[in-house]
């Protein structure tokens, strides 16, 4: 490799009595800060009158540092592999992106999760993450809670049911936080500590006997287990069957980089309406929280995510918000206002004048003080593309009683997107709209803490999850899986998921089932030779 490229090879340690590096692996990218181009090359950059250097676009890019995917490399540098291998084009990896000018040289990622403290200027199309790790913390030392804290973070995000392969993880150098964070994962996966040292020799000024000492670490049960309580799930989703072990290669079951049929893949609670009561009283009398605060949250998520999936103004600027007589109605109230300091035009419908509660005249107030127009009817729906159904939650009992029996019939033969909040209105909270006298077709649907039953009944195009508060207790208490909000997003989009998987666990008598059969399909899985 460094004949090819006429320059002397980077100082690092090898490996004691290190094994032959196949050909794959040396077609890995070099660094650039090792490589020294011949003088004649130095045309080929221009430099602008700020003084920074800028690629001729008419010759080849330079290679990005540190850059390569980690399944192909462990195919070459694993002595032994373990009967499931990590695919190739699954994980990548490289340092920072500062000269990438392509999504195609860094292999096309979905996802990146970047690991370090500055953010990144361009996503290149994906998904971004920001895990960073402070500096003052020692990457290497595993054993530290903020480290165990740090690793956890990355995979979880990793088996999101929202993360979408490929998968980059970079850091400045490509060394050492993504070499930790990469080490940790083929720990998870059944590799040897020696085959994860050969391909961390690859990267320049790499120190071997650094990841040594993490990797002793992570073997230990209680560390491995914190750090990553899925490795189930994330060998599912990364590895295949070993050729060597079954004597033939497995089909690819990724499609588009998305997997096929995994019923992993979308660890989604779902709750009864028993449940959804006790939770939200949970979180009030135990809890510290006020009916307010949970409000001015749900609120802002719903703004939130509705800015995500309708933000052309434009288009989507006009928004009618139909508000019912209860906290669904207050939700709607405070989503009224974020979106109003979002740049849309909100209308509001709110025909409980005055209302119940005293906290609800302080927010119509609100509303009303930013020159938002409030009424009590519908007026006519087509000036509005988008509406907002806040009427019914999951309290909701019976059939609508007017007025709002006629508002969901009126709006049911309008053209509008329509967005509900939590429950689409007149639903039945676990089995859906079976009066067929709810909200017909919502375009969105915006589950607020967790997703209740009927929401598997939805078919709409987004299904997006917000209230990003819920403490760990409640977590543990309610057996919630719950997708990963990414960064400081205050919503989350949660995957359409087919009622007949089965892939969900309602606190209710079916959970134990459920876990039954995920378990069981999960077990095939991972016994097949082909998906």
């Amino acid at each position: 490799l460094h004949t090819h490229l006429s320059c002397p090879p980077p100082p690092f340690s090898p490996v004691p009595n290190p094994e032959p590096i196949c050909p794959v692996v040396l077609a890995v990218r070099p660094s650039m800060r090792h490589r020294q181009p011949p003088r004649e090359e130095s045309s080929r950059l221009r430099r602008h009158s700020h003084g920074r250097r800028q690629h001729d676009r008419s010759q080849p890019r330079p290679f990005i540092l540190n850059y390569r995917d980690v399944g192909a490399s462990m195919q070459a540098c694993a002595k032994k592999p373990p009967a499931r291998v990590l695919r190739p084009g699954l994980l990548l990896r490289s340092a920072a992106l500062s000269r990438v000018e392509a999504a195609s040289e860094i292999g096309n990622p979905k996802t990146i999760i970047n690991l370090r403290m500055s953010q990144d200027r361009n996503a290149f199309g994906a998904r971004m993450h920001d895990v960073p790790l402070p500096n003052t913390d020692d990457v290497y030392t595993v054993s530290s809670p903020r480290v165990q804290e740090w690793l956890k973070q990355i995979f979880e995000l990793i088996v999101s049911p929202t993360c979408q392969f490929p998968v980059l993880l970079h850091c400045k150098s490509g060394k050492d936080r993504t070499g930790v964070a990469v080490a940790a994962i083929l720990v998870a996966l059944g590799y040897t500590d020696e085959d994860i040292i050969r391909d961390f020799s690859i990267t320049p000024r790499s120190v071997p006997e650094k990841l040594r000492k993490s990797l002793s670490l992570l073997r230990n049960p209680d560390i491995l287990k914190a750090v990553l309580p899925e490795s189930k799930r994330l060998s599912v989703l990364l590895t295949t069957t070993s050729v060597a072990t079954q004597g033939k290669p497995e089909s690819n079951p990724f499609e588009n980089g998305v997997p096929i049929d995994i019923p992993t893949r979308v660890p989604v609670t779902y709750l009864d309406q028993k449940s959804s009561r006790a939770l939200d009283v949970d979180l009030m009398e135990k809890h510290g929280f006020k009916l307010e605060q949970l409000m001015e949250l749900a609120g802002l998520s719903i703004a939130c995510a509705m800015t995500e999936k309708y933000g052309d103004l434009q288009k989507f600027g006009n928004v009618l918000i139909v508000c019912g007589p209860g906290n669904n109605g207050g939700d709607g109230l405070v989503a009224a206002r974020h979106l109003w300091q979002f740049g849309f035009r909100p209308r509001v419908i709110y025909p409980q004048v005055p209302p119940k509660k005293d906290f609800f005249v302080g927010l119509l107030k609100q509303v009303e003080e930013l020159g938002i127009e409030v009424s009590k009817t519908l007026p006519e729906l087509g000036r509005y593309p988008l509406i907002v159904d806040a009427m019914f939650g999951f309290s909701f009992s019976g059939t609508p009683r007017s007025p709002y029996d006629q508002f969901i019939l009126t709006i049911n033969k309008c053209d509008s997107k329509i967005v509900s909040v939590d429950v689409p209105s007149g639903w039945d909270v676990e089995r859906g709209n079976v009066t067929g006298l709810g909200i017909a077709k919502p375009d969105m649907l915006v589950s607020l803490t967790a997703p209740k039953l009927s929401a598997r009944k939805f078919s709409g195009r987004f299904h997006m999850l917000g209230g990003r508060f819920v403490p760990p207790a409640i977590t543990t208490k309610y057996n919630l899986s719950l997708p990963i909000y990414p960064s400081s997003s205050q919503c989350v989009e949660i995957p359409h998921i087919s009622e007949a998987t089965g892939v969900c666990t309602p606190v209710t008598q079916e959970r134990r089932q459920m876990k039954s059969e995920l378990g069981s399909a999960v077990s095939k899985i991972l016994q097949s030779s082909t998906l």
